[in-house]
């Protein structure tokens, strides 16, 4: 098995604390982090944001989540944070056609990948024009998730 690069947060028996994260982030990334967490609260206040294991590759992140649906999940590293969303393939035209994005984030969203009914992207955030254009991505696969009915919550 190949060995697994040492990340700030790839140490499953460690969940690491808001003020570790903001410490690895780095001031204008901590920034970053709390402008797309308004952005999103702003659509919808009732979010849900759990600490989330995605793997010793990706390590400790947050899960948003909504009844039993995720918005997405974000990953920390030095210096920058990933956003690993799906959105639906009926969004992806949309999606694509935000004047927000930046051209990193656009080459981000060609490394994408597929599964059934959605398309995957894991988008990297290293400035304040990245983290607005996710903003608004998740904005908008957030309001059309609720213009749907939502899935009851499992017990």
């Amino acid at each position: 098995m190949p060995e697994v690069k040492k990340q700030p947060f790839n140490d499953e028996k460690h969940v690491p604390t808001r003020a570790e994260i903001e410490l690895a982030l780095g001031m204008q990334r901590s920034l970053d982090l709390a402008y797309v967490e308004h952005r999103i609260n702003l659509v919808y206040p009732r979010l849900n944001q759990v600490a989330h294991w995605a793997g010793p590759e990706q390590g400790w992140g947050y899960r948003f989540t909504f009844g039993n649906r995720v918005l997405c999940t974000i990953t920390f590293f030095k210096q920058r944070f990933d956003v690993t969303l799906s959105i639906p393939r009926r969004l992806v035209d949309e999606i694509h056609k935000l004047h927000t994005l930046t051209a990193a984030v656009r080459r981000a969203m060609e490394s994408s990948w597929e599964s059934p009914g959605a398309v995957w992207y894991r988008i990297p955030v290293h400035s304040r024009a990245d983290a607005e254009g996710v903003a608004d991505i998740l904005a908008v696969k957030l309001k059309a998730q609720l213009k749907r009915r939502p899935r009851p919550e499992s017990d």
